[in-house]
């Protein structure tokens, strides 16, 4: 009877070890104490966003408003751009003109003149 009670897990049952190892308790607190750094880690970081946070403010702002002017700057020169096409494609328009119609005065010049050759 006593070499039963001695050989107590050959019962098939689970047995609970009441006893904590040394290690599991070192790597408990080493995770507590990581913990806490990160995350006194995280509070300094949105401390130093939230002072950074006016000055980000105000260079946002000035941004917007560099972009506005730049815009209007872009928007500026295309106008000209296109002031500037539209008289120079008139200009070419109007040599083309010239240009149809000189070749239209040379052609009706040539029309007049091969009738009276070939009447010699």
């Amino acid at each position: 009877m006593a070499a039963a009670r001695a050989r107590p897990a050959d019962d098939g049952r689970w047995q609970v070890d009441k006893k904590v190892p040394v290690s599991i308790i070192v790597t408990l607190l080493i995770y507590g104490m990581s913990g806490l750094w990160f995350i006194q880690d995280i509070k300094r970081d949105v401390e130093i966003l939230k002072a950074a946070q006016p000055i980000q403010k105000e260079r946002d702002v000035r941004q917007d408003n560099d972009s506005v002017a730049a815009f209007a700057l872009i928007r500026d020169n295309l106008r000209e751009m296109n002031a500037a096409m539209k008289e120079s494609s008139t200009s070419v328009n109007a040599k083309l003109d010239r240009l149809v119609e000189s070749q239209r005065y040379v052609e009706r010049r040539e029309d007049a003149a091969t009738p009276a050759r070939k009447g010699r």
